[in-house]
């Protein structure tokens, strides 16, 4: 039997496959992950993974009908990684550190899934249910659904943010193969010499290179819960 053609156009592409996607796409979507992981998601295309496969590229449409689809399909299965109880515990502060820690390893795992979060919808099944956790994790607290969204968004946009930075920062360190003031340009290196910079200068000189990733992450995760923890009493307050 001929697969069946999925229009690549209108609902999206979780519409269109159905509650239950073939074995077929699910083969295409892991043979993408592992192309990714390989080369670089931008280095995914259909006529490498019909290399992978072993199969006519022509034929990989007749399931995944598009590059798009395949970004969203790709994007959704990998952050499934991010592994998260089936439900809250009722602490609201240890559910969204949970959240936080294990979007980070999972991004750290797939640096180019951070690329991906930010140029594609994260509307995919699994991206919901974690957002739907994270709400979940907030709902108890007698907030507006307003309160809770800013919540949920400030976590996401911390965590994707530092992960952001940390693989940009390992970057450089590589390219530079010294410490982290060989990285600097030189004309930063004068501007500090100059004065110009009082701060900065303290800082490089200071600092015996960047602190540990972990350290770092969960001293400015405390942060922001201190920051929720104001918005939640701020909230109710004015609710009363």
């Amino acid at each position: 039997m001929a697969p069946r053609k999925v229009p690549a156009c209108g609902p999206l592409i979780w519409d269109r496959l159905g509650e239950s996607p073939s074995a077929a796409v699910g083969r295409i979507v892991h043979a993408a992950i592992k192309l990714a992981d390989r080369d670089g998601v931008e280095k995914v295309s259909m006529r490498g993974l019909a290399s992978e496969l072993g199969c006519g590229a022509m034929s990989l449409y007749h399931y995944v009908p598009s590059k798009a689809d395949l970004l969203d399909l790709l994007l959704d299965a990998a952050m499934g990684g991010v592994a998260l109880p089936e439900r809250p515990s009722g602490d609201w502060r240890a559910d969204l550190d949970t959240v936080a820690t294990e979007t980070r390893a999972c991004l750290k795992r797939r640096p180019w899934l951070v690329g991906l979060l930010h140029s594609r919808p994260a509307i995919g099944p699994k991206r919901l249910a974690q957002f739907e956790f994270s709400l979940a994790a907030v709902a108890g607290l007698g907030l507006d659904v307003a309160a809770m969204h800013r919540m949920v968004a400030l976590l996401y946009v911390y965590t994707t943010g530092f992960v952001m930075l940390e693989l940009s920062e390992a970057d450089a360190l590589r390219r530079a193969r010294h410490g982290r003031s060989k990285t600097l340009p030189p004309y930063v290196s004068r501007l500090i010499s100059t004065g110009a910079l009082p701060n900065i200068g303290r800082m490089l000189r200071e600092l015996d290179g960047p602190p540990a990733s972990d350290a770092a992450f969960e001293d400015g995760l405390g942060l922001v819960f201190e920051g929720m923890a104001a918005l939640v009493k701020t909230t109710r307050q004015g609710m009363t």
